[in-house]
């Protein structure tokens, strides 16, 4: 087990809001960001330009991650890029929907 899945797990048994969590959290942060910029950047073009959705999507992932990952042998790292990739899914397809719906009437 690696040291960002170790404080991910950490992180989930911790109080929110005290310093310790703020602590741990930004380790988690710093160790996702890469990853996290890779993957909104690559969905840049289908997001017609706004990567800033992308981006405030893939940051409050993070939280989501935290709460729901079970250590059954693979890393923290690896579940935040396969469902951040997902919900980047869902993100387009969200926007190609409504570009849809306002061209019919």
């Amino acid at each position: 087990m690696n040291q960002l899945t170790q404080s991910a797990i950490n992180l989930k048994a911790m109080n929110k809001g005290t310093e310790a969590w703020d602590t741990l959290f930004t380790e988690v942060f710093v160790g996702v960001q890469s990853a996290a910029e890779a993957i909104v950047n690559s969905y840049a073009y289908s997001l017609k330009g706004d990567v800033d959705a992308g981006f405030s999507l893939a940051m409050e992932h993070i939280q989501t991650c935290i709460e729901k990952f079970q250590y059954q042998g693979f890393e923290f790292l690896t579940f935040y890029k396969k469902t951040l990739n997902n919900k980047m899914i869902d993100l387009v397809r969200s926007i190609n929907a409504e570009k849809v719906r306002h061209m019919t009437s």
